[in-house]
């Protein structure tokens, strides 16, 4: 691995690490801005960097907050949900690949481990769990992986002239 991706995976690594205080107030889980910066770390960064950058920020992410709580599912799924965003983003230019393997691919894996974490941790019924911990954030993660797909392009060509 070169230094630039390095220096990469430490940057987006810490761009999810401030994004990730960017939050709203919703019941049990708020919406952050660390989902988007997932969607754009793995879009730009690929699978193993992106993998990489998001589990290095799952990791100061646990140490910060002393420990996994109730939404400690959503932060270990994270790296996983990078993995298959990234994979789609290597293998496609398509916008609307890269919107669903965004969202489908990438922030319901998240989804799948983050709701039953939450159901087991509160003690509360599927029901109760898919509200506090899905329904709210759907709407947003679609808003998040159509501004992802508006701005990969970009980020890509400038990241790309950076140390060439």
């Amino acid at each position: 691995m070169k230094t630039k991706d390095l220096v990469l995976i430490g940057l987006f690594a810490a761009l999810t690490l401030v994004l990730s205080y960017v939050r709203i107030p919703v019941g049990q889980v708020p919406i952050t801005l660390q989902s988007l910066a997932v969607m754009v770390t793995a879009s730009i960064l690929g699978s193993r960097k992106g993998f990489l950058s998001i589990l290095v920020y799952s990791i100061i992410w646990v140490v910060i907050a002393g420990g996994l709580n109730h939404t400690g599912g959503y932060i270990v799924a994270f790296p996983i949900g990078a993995f298959i965003i990234g994979l789609v983003s290597e293998r496609t230019e398509s916008r609307i690949a890269l919107f669903l393997g965004n969202l489908l691919g990438g922030i319901g894996i998240v989804y799948l481990v983050g709701v039953p974490w939450l159901k087991v941790w509160l003690g509360v019924d599927w029901a109760t769990a898919i509200a506090y911990g899905a329904i709210p954030f759907i709407l947003w993660d679609i808003l998040k992986a159509s501004v992802t797909v508006l701005i990969i392009p970009r980020l890509k060509d400038i990241i790309s002239h950076i140390g060439a």
